[in-house]
């Protein structure tokens, strides 16, 4: 059985800073080195993966281009020691990944997401086992390939017959009719006084008179928000329908630099408790 892990680097990275904010060696912060690299080691390890690709997130982002209200109420964080932690992550992961020879996927104006999508969609009939390392419920619209698993917070899996027990009655496609009407924690900004039980409603009627889903844009309240909600399903679809044609050129792995990836896990203190460190050398 072939399995791929995809990981969401910003969404893997800020988890494994929160849930381990007070690791430090030194001055140097080390929880999201230590988090990032536990987690996808265990994976790794527990589910025998054949290949793993690291997804990045690159500004500016074509959705912010083309609609400038997306993200508009995003602020970056004042907080400077969330700025530090955030820096000291970067930079030792960036370490990390080029020392261990993982394939990393940066496109100028992609987001992880959008790059994760690509691969699933590109690539992902490939393997039998498709593994996804972020807690972003927008990629839940990616279950229109069913062996997808969704690897959350602590170790809890996610996979589509959780999705159908969630939403018993709307199909992975149709998730960003829900976004496009009540918005998203990724930037999409909804419709103002419209949440998820007005959007589940909506949706309801409008499956029970028969109708396309696509049709509730001309019902609710007779198109005046028409345009508004066609942009926020653009900007909530995966890929980003402007680039759902570019084609990926996916880095082979490189060979990794066993000596210098080594000095570095026991420079921080990542031991080779659960046999971290051999995880990557025995993928290398």
């Amino acid at each position: 059985m072939r399995r791929l892990l995809l990981v969401d680097y910003s969404n893997a990275m800020y988890r494994a800073l929160f849930m381990n904010s007070n690791l430090s060696f030194g001055k140097k912060f080390t929880g999201g080195l230590f988090g990032f690299v536990t987690s996808m080691a265990r994976i790794i390890s527990d589910y025998d993966c054949d290949d793993v690709i690291v997804c990045h997130d690159r500004k500016p982002y074509l959705r912010k281009q083309h609609h400038d209200v997306y993200k508009s109420d995003r602020n970056p964080s004042a907080n400077p020691d969330t700025v530090k932690k955030v820096k000291d992550s970067d930079e030792l992961l960036a370490i990390f990944l080029q020392l261990s020879g993982i394939p990393q996927l940066k496109v100028a104006g992609f987001e992880a997401d959008d790059l994760i999508a690509l691969c699933v969609d590109q690539v992902g009939h490939e393997y039998d086992e498709v593994h996804i390392l972020s807690n972003d419920s927008d990629l839940y619209q990616l279950f229109r390939h069913e062996h997808l698993i969704f690897h959350k917070l602590k170790g809890k899996l996610y996979t589509f017959e959780d999705y159908q027990y969630e939403y018993p009655n709307l199909k992975p496609h149709e998730l960003v009719y829900m976004t496009a009407l009540a918005g998203g924690h990724n930037g999409v900004p909804g419709i103002k006084g419209v949440g998820p039980v007005t959007t589940t409603k909506l949706i309801e009627e409008c499956k029970l008179s028969g109708s396309k889903l696509k049709t509730i844009f001309k019902r609710y309240k007779g198109g005046k928000f028409k345009k508004e909600l066609m942009r926020n399903r653009e900007l909530a679809t995966l890929p980003y329908p402007p680039i759902r044609n570019h084609e990926l050129i996916i880095p082979r792995r490189a060979r990794c630099k066993e000596k210098e990836l080594l000095q570095l896990l026991f420079k921080y203190g990542i031991k080779t408790t659960n046999k971290i460190s051999d995880v990557y050398l025995n993928n290398g």
